[in-house]
């Protein structure tokens, strides 16, 4: 699942709109430097000062106004948020200092609010919602000096306050941290350098004293290697492994290259698109991008149309790949370097994936700092007849911009196609799609209706068959609808475009395909 740190503005909706397309799902709550931030949402902090008579319990203490504006937005734009317990980064200039109790010991007050901020938005209290928010985080970089101003030790135990807290009212809800800064991972030259204090020590930690951690989230920035995403994740799995936490989830809760030349660039969407699918088979189950909208962008902001930047085809051509075509495929001939983390030196991923109805294949192909200016895609053990007729569209980014071609050719269990004129830092999506299926009879086919064509309200299917499937996709094979003697299809909130009904008449296993014009 893919992400972005903070949700758009909201004053047009066209950043959601924009985020749906390229199939983003999660939206972390860090980074609003207000909303969502405890000292912003409570009076336990407040004017440089902690009130120590703040109850957690009593919802006079507690100002949900903006953040429930945040979260209803993100709701709103049918995405999911993941729920960052604490304040943004250099909210408190100049350092943020730690929420303990009075004693100067604990951390039960804070554990407090972050138990009733999840009754709120999970279960009505103080007047909230029920929005089945899973994903907790607390606090963000406590390696980081301007976020933590306490020991690691310290960071351990409010850890072990707020997974306690958590678990009295829901044990179901997945709470992790310590959403480590890239300092615990790096302090100079071409490899990883483990600071064990938000690792082994973390975990240590944890397991020693029953903790449950849900989930291990960290940071990764300015590795210009894209494979240095799925080092860390090993490496990290290792740790995790080692104390016992097997099914721990990792999360990269930020990622991002801090350089211009990756912003909006074709380097930054083969850098991304490389990092998604050198994670591809890891633990890692969520990558989370910071932001998504305003810093290094995958979209444009609110001010104009539902914009994509270069780099937001990363996510779109990722994310088809994995929810249109979700049974992958092996690929072989990846290029990448895994001695040196910084420089990308030599970089060539691919990804593949078919359909359950055996005729969408797709292919991405991320060209990443390669002196190679041709790549040539061997297709094997393709379940396709030589006369079968495959369309192929092929979307680019390049240096100059986006754009996409078609094509045709003969099918068969073996296919070769050629990407010629390629260029450095460069991102291919390549969809094929078999238009060749078993015909109905004449006579059935004489029985078939589908009307009107072109339409922009409703589809109609008449037709004399008796038990048959039918399935209705877009170009591109992702799967709308699909059901059983449908006679009617609603296209009206379709965008303009060229959609297929594929029908499988199941009592002679003959199938038919008809192109649906959406105006």
């Amino acid at each position: 699942m893919t992400g972005i740190n903070t949700g758009p503005e909201t004053t047009t909706g066209t950043a959601e709109l924009c985020l749906q397309s390229i199939g983003n799902e999660l939206i972390r709550t860090h980074d609003y430097f207000g909303p969502c931030d405890y000292n912003n949402y409570t009076d336990f902090y407040f004017a440089g000062n902690f009130n120590y008579s703040f109850q957690s319990h009593d919802p006079s203490g507690y100002n949900w106004s903006s953040t429930d504006l945040r979260l209803s937005a993100i709701e709103n734009a049918a995405m999911t948020p993941f729920f960052r317990l604490g304040i943004s980064f250099g909210n408190m200039q100049p350092i943020t200092p730690m929420p303990k109790d009075a004693d100067g010991v604990n951390f039960t007050k804070f554990a407090g609010i972050c138990k009733r901020t999840a009754m709120h938005y999970n279960g009505g209290w103080d007047n909230g919602t029920s929005y089945g928010i899973n994903y907790w985080e607390v606090w963000n970089e406590p390696n980081h000096a301007m976020m933590w101003t306490g020991t690691p030790s310290d960071y351990y135990l409010m850890f072990k306050q707020v997974v306690d807290s958590m678990n009295v009212y829901d044990p179901s809800l997945k709470v992790g941290g310590p959403a480590a800064a890239k300092n615990a991972f790096y302090s100079g030259g071409i490899h990883f350098t483990i600071n064990q204090d938000y690792v082994s020590n973390f975990m240590s930690y944890c397991q020693n004293n029953n903790v449950p951690l849900d989930f291990y989230s960290y940071h990764m920035y300015d590795k210009k290697n894209p494979c240095h995403a799925r080092i860390l994740a090993d490496t990290l799995t290792y740790y995790l492994n080692q104390y016992g936490f097997t099914n721990t989830e990792l999360i990269v809760s930020e990622g991002n290259v801090d350089d211009a030349s990756y912003t909006n660039s074709s380097k930054g969407c083969s850098y991304l698109a490389s990092e998604l699918i050198s994670l591809v088979g890891s633990r890692l189950s969520k990558y989370i991008i910071y932001r998504g909208v305003n810093l290094a962008p995958l979209c444009s902001d609110d001010n104009g149309g539902p914009v994509l930047t270069l780099n937001g085809y990363a996510y779109k051509f990722f994310n088809e790949v994995n929810d249109s075509t979700p049974i992958l495929l092996i690929s072989q001939g990846n290029i990448f370097n895994s001695d040196n983390i910084l420089d990308s030196l030599n970089n060539v991923m691919m990804l593949a994936g078919k359909n359950s109805a055996n005729n969408v294949v797709k292919i991405l192909v991320s060209h990443h700092e390669s002196s190679n200016n041709a790549i040539n895609i061997t297709l094997n053990n393709l379940p396709w007849q030589a006369s079968d007729q495959i369309s192929i569209t092929t979307e680019k980014v390049i240096s100059t911009g986006y754009s996409v071609s078609s094509s045709t050719m003969t099918g068969g269990t073996t296919m070769s196609i050629p990407l010629s004129g390629v260029t450095d830092a460069s991102v291919y999506l390549l969809t094929l799609r078999n238009t060749s299926m078993n015909s109905l009879s004449e006579e059935q086919k004489a029985k078939l209706n589908v009307y009107p064509n072109p339409t922009n309200e409703s589809v109609y299917i008449q037709s004399e068959l008796k038990n048959y499937s039918l399935t209705f996709s877009d170009l591109y094979g992702k799967v709308i609808y699909s059901g059983q003697n449908t006679d009617k299809l609603d296209v009206s909130n379709l965008s303009s475009g060229t959609y297929f009904i594929s029908i499988h008449d199941r009592d002679s296993s003959a199938k038919f395909n008809r192109i649906v014009i959406v105006e």
